[in-house]
């Protein structure tokens, strides 16, 4: 019987387990203040168990990240310390927003949602007002299907008055 026991708790921990994020939804809205406020959908396809996942956002030439808030299926984490499921600390210096969630999944899909506030991500001049923002980092560990942002300006603008850039993969379209 202790045999057994001992080779299913072996066995579980010795299949590979994997995720993959198949879509990432952006909609982003600069605020007249030169804030940037986020609303974020991660959707994940886990093979196997696991227990968090963690969110960087470095803030080299932005301000803060304030208001966080992190939900899944209209149910909200909360902020505290611990590792318990339904919980996220958060760690921010100058350099970086550190979100490292806890939850429990097991051979599923989830859908993650990450509401937050970045200050200063607007730098104005005399002539113009300059935005630039890496909506899906360079640094991640896992290639992403699908990412959408959409980005609201705070107010109209023809096209002649709006100029944008954007880097990524050969095959995404813009």
């Amino acid at each position: 019987m202790i045999i057994s026991l001992l080779i299913i708790v072996w066995c579980t921990d010795v299949f590979p387990k994997s995720f993959r994020i198949d879509q990432i939804h952006i909609q982003a809205k600069i605020l007249r203040d030169g804030s940037l406020q986020i609303n974020e959908t991660r959707y994940y396809q886990f093979k196997g168990r696991f227990r968090w996942a963690d969110y960087r956002l470095p803030l080299h030439k932005l301000g803060k990240v304030s208001n966080f808030k992190l939900s899944e299926a209209g149910i909200f984490f909360r902020h505290q310390p611990g590792e318990n499921p339904g919980t996220y600390p958060i760690i921010q210096n100058e350099h970086e927003f550190y979100v490292k969630c806890y939850y429990q999944a097991h051979n599923q899909s989830r859908a993650f949602t990450l509401q937050y506030r970045v200050s200063a991500a607007v730098t104005v001049y005399n002539d113009l007002a300059e935005f630039y923002y890496q909506f899906v980092g360079g640094k991640r560990v896992k290639e992403i299907g699908v990412v959408n942002v959409c980005l609201e300006l705070p107010e109209k603008a023809t096209p002649g008055q709006v100029q944008a850039w954007a880097h990524g993969s050969i095959r995404g379209q813009f």
